[in-house]
């Protein structure tokens, strides 16, 4: 029989004979590493495809890191840099997605990044492929059996393939387009008088006249106005451009003119050097002019751009990007430069802010730039299927791929 006491000397006995425990298997006694994910940003647009950048506080203890999209490994990098091309060609228009990060070391521990949310959009717009006439595209028109036209630089180009690719139609200097109801073509230069395609762009011909060109405008009959800046005058045309007869009294040195066929009323943007920019009206076919209004501005381009809706209403931007509905104001778009309208009546405009549209008169706007490498909008059209076509300030022209307006 053992005594408590003598029970307890025993144990202190054993417990110090006990050689010190000893571990087989080596101990991790570094923290597991910290993740983030450097792109895309929180919030993010992705299009087609983007590459995720993953930042591990370990790169040399990192054996390597997996990819997860709403929870499923999409992909694994095993070496710095950590990164991975992340393709969403397959995922559905407008859909959130969350993304993270999964950094595993040598000796089995792990690190997982915060959550990154990003919304997938299908590509809304497709770079088309033009010839390199320089900078600017000032208009894109859409012509007869489904040929488009557009100037560039001074130069008109056109496509036959609805807007996928453009070739070279006229190299002389050009800088506006009009087409009348027989499919006629007139292209107009400053100073350069005007030349006229009736073959689609196929060949053109100078119509004479050293100093109509800066703006043209189809009239009533089919009757052309071109208005001439140096000059300060204007010319009217009643034969298809063969000859040009001068109109005394134009009030300012014309750059603008605009034809609102419901109203039978012809607009016409002037202005002086160092005044403000004028609007004037005419329903005489250009003999005689009456102010509409004067704008006043505050940027370095003086001016704006005017548009004609369904029912013969007046709209016009001015160089603020203050945007009118008659003399009304009813928005404002930093960088405004160009409207039109497509025939629901959706209000599209284009500027330095990209592409811009209201379905509601200008009370809201919604923005769609997806794909748009190159957002400074100078010019805007839509065909008859509402397929839309933009042109930049670097002379790349733009087709909607979808929808733009649901």
């Amino acid at each position: 029989m053992i005594h408590s006491g003598n029970l307890s000397r025993l144990l202190v006995l054993l417990v110090a004979l006990l050689p010190a425990c000893k571990h087989d298997s080596p101990v991790d006694s570094n923290p597991p590493p910290t993740v983030s994910i450097t792109w895309p940003a929180f919030n993010s647009v992705v299009i087609d495809s983007v590459v995720i950048a993953v930042s591990v506080s370990d790169d040399v203890g990192t054996d390597r890191v997996e990819f997860l999209v709403d929870g499923m490994l999409i992909g694994t990098c095993s070496t710095s840099p950590w990164k991975y091309t992340w393709h969403v060609g397959s995922l559905a228009h407008n859909s959130p997605h969350s993304i993270v990060a999964r950094a595993h070391t040598l000796s089995a521990s792990y690190g997982t990044s915060p959550a990154v949310y990003v919304v997938v959009q299908e590509r809304s717009w497709a770079l088309c492929q033009v010839p390199d006439m320089g900078p600017g595209v000032s208009r894109i028109l859409p012509g007869r059996n489904g040929i488009l036209f557009a100037s560039i630089n001074g130069y008109v180009v056109r496509s036959l393939d609805n807007g996928l690719t453009w070739s070279a139609s006229l190299t002389e200097s050009c800088y506006n387009l009009v087409i009348d109801k027989s499919g006629f073509l007139y292209a107009s230069a400053p100073d350069q008088g005007v030349h006229r395609s009736t073959n689609d762009g196929e060949t053109w011909e100078h119509m004479g006249g050293d100093r109509q060109g800066i703006s043209l405008a189809i009239i009533r009959n089919g009757w052309l106005l071109s208005v001439s800046y140096s000059a300060a005058a204007c010319y009217r045309s009643t034969d298809r451009g063969a000859t040009w007869n001068p109109l005394h009294g134009l009030p300012g040195y014309g750059v603008f003119l605009v034809y609102n066929s419901i109203k039978n009323t012809i607009f016409l943007r002037t202005h002086y050097h160092g005044a403000n920019v004028s609007c004037w009206s005419s329903t005489d076919d250009g003999d005689s002019w009456t102010l509409v209004r004067r704008f006043s501005y505050t940027t370095n381009y003086p001016g704006f751009f005017m548009t004609i809706d369904s029912s013969g209403g007046e709209w016009f931007v001015d160089s603020d990007g203050q945007i009118f509905s008659g003399f009304t104001p009813v928005a404002r778009i930093s960088g405004a430069r160009v409207l039109e309208f497509d025939p629901s009546g959706v209000l599209m405009v284009g500027g330095s802010a990209g592409f811009r549209f209201s379905s509601d008169r200008g009370a809201t706007w919604q923005s769609n730039i997806a794909g748009m490498t190159d957002p400074v909008v100078t010019a805007i059209a839509i065909r008859p299927d509402r397929t839309i076509l933009v042109g930049t300030a670097t002379g790349k022209i733009f087709r909607s791929t979808r929808p733009i307006i649901e």
